[in-house]
């Protein structure tokens, strides 16, 4: 059985959603929203709690519900969806693009195949299901272009061009600078690099680089260790190479740095130093992220502990699963559980758990230089209950804070529902940065995110 009026009120629950309201059309739901939310991004974080079958076919905003003169829904006049709005002009054209229509159909569960335009993500599609893609696309066409291709080219026109190219090339997602966004329409504004967190992997952030408003492109920063075993001596070395990274990709401009958990603590160290190259550094963010001093004294974590990590990367409560102690329990619990992590091959796995034990003992040993800007801050409020964390413990460490709680666990600070409350705190940070070009700020300005 479909409830609509829950459907209804989960989607009255996401951020940017002021109204919603929710009717079934012939065989399909339809969703109806007010407020700034964008509906592509709702269906895909829709996904993390409904199930596909009450999954919306569309959600259409409107500027306010219609109501009749009784003050109830006027369900007559909420409009139908123009399911061929994208029109003949919009269709697939070659053959690699009529292949790729069908399959992103086949995997997400379209009722047509997808537009040349489509987005692979926006229609719902996340690390897992872009697996099975790129495993398809393999079967089907003999090429093989892995899951990088998928995440770098999630359009369909452009991942058929980039599957046409005489110059394709296999890519595992791997590779040290991941594109997560990038956009024709924001090639102008400063880009955005996402540190890691400690399992070395950026795909995590693929959901708030595409909620951002406006669009811009976003490189996600991934751990060389993740394919071979050398490995950076300090989480400085790691920030310096990051940096010049990061110069070579963008040589000229702002440049923004954002990363959650360790990547934070990196992204501050990288401010540091891009700041010492003469770089302009505009927004520097830290989600759930604490200075080396809170866990210098914590033990290095064993291997069954740097396991247990995956999961936290992975969106699950890792104090929850402690009966899972090697690599094959981990692994299986992943697949089970449906997460991209449980797809990724033995040896890419071995290199995540090595990256997360390197990483967590270059934190413990980590000394903070200062950092002469902002440090804009976001707490996950619903963790660290009784704890002493919070953006002060920066305040030795940075010039000045802007402090914000979001209602979300820390695993869940890159997730889909979560990333439509951070995204507009970061694209409004970045901004002001853009506006302002370092101008003296307060030194703490708090300001909760509900």
């Amino acid at each position: 059985r479909i409830e609509l009026d829950g459907i209804a009120t989960v989607l009255r629950q996401q951020p940017g959603v002021t109204d919603a309201a929710v009717i079934a059309d012939n065989t399909r739901i339809l969703g109806y929203i007010t407020g700034h939310a964008r509906p592509d991004l709702l269906r895909g974080a829709l996904r993390d709690v409904l199930p596909d079958y009450m999954i919306p076919s569309a959600i259409i905003a409107l500027p306010a519900l219609p109501v009749t003169a009784n003050g109830k829904l006027d369900r007559k006049s909420l409009p139908a969806p123009d399911w061929d709005s994208s029109g003949p002009e919009d269709a697939a054209v070659t053959a690699t693009e009529r292949k790729l229509a069908a399959l992103y159909a086949e995997v997400l569960g379209l009722q047509r195949p997808a537009d040349r335009s489509a987005d692979f993500f926006a229609l719902g599609g996340d690390s897992l299901s872009a697996v099975r893609l790129s495993l398809l696309l393999e079967e089907q066409t003999g090429r093989d272009p892995g899951l990088g291709a998928v995440l770098q080219h999630p359009v369909l026109a452009d991942l058929a061009r980039h599957l046409d190219s005489d110059t394709m090339t296999h890519q595992d997602g791997l590779q040290p600078a991941l594109r997560l966004a990038n956009p024709e329409n924001g090639q102008s504004a400063p880009p955005l690099f996402v540190i890691h967190p400690a399992g070395g992997l950026a795909w995590n952030y693929r959901h708030i680089a595409r909620a951002l408003q406006p669009s811009r492109m976003v490189w996600g920063l991934q751990a060389p260790g993740l394919t071979k075993p050398e490995s950076p001596e300090t989480l400085r070395h790691i920030a310096l190479d990051y940096a010049h990274l990061i110069d070579s990709l963008a040589p000229e401009g702002m440049v923004h740095l954002a990363g959650w958990s360790i990547g934070g603590i990196i992204a501050v160290e990288v401010a540091v130093s891009l700041t010492q190259m003469g770089r302009d550094v505009g927004m520097t963010a830290a989600l759930d992220a604490y200075p080396a001093d809170v866990w210098r004294n914590e033990p290095d974590p064993d291997e069954a502990a740097a396991l247990r990590a995956l999961l936290a990367i992975a969106g699950f409560d890792p104090d929850a699963h402690r009966d899972l102690t090697t690599a094959g329990q981990i692994s299986a619990f992943l697949r089970d559980s449906g997460s991209a992590l449980g797809s990724l091959p033995e040896p890419v796995l071995a290199g995540v758990v090595r990256v997360v034990g390197h990483n967590n003992r270059l934190l413990r040993a980590h000394h903070h230089r200062f950092f002469d800007g902002t440090l804009t801050h976001l707490r996950a409020a619903l963790d660290h209950q009784g704890k002493d964390l919070g953006a002060q413990r920066w305040s030795d460490y940075v010039a000045d804070i802007h402090a914000y709680d979001v209602p979300y666990h820390h695993p869940e600070m890159t997730g889909p529902t979560a990333s439509l409350a951070v995204a507009p705190i970061l694209s409004t940070a970045m901004e002001d940065a853009e506006d302002c070009h370092g101008a003296h700020r307060p030194r703490v300005s708090a300001r909760r995110i509900s």
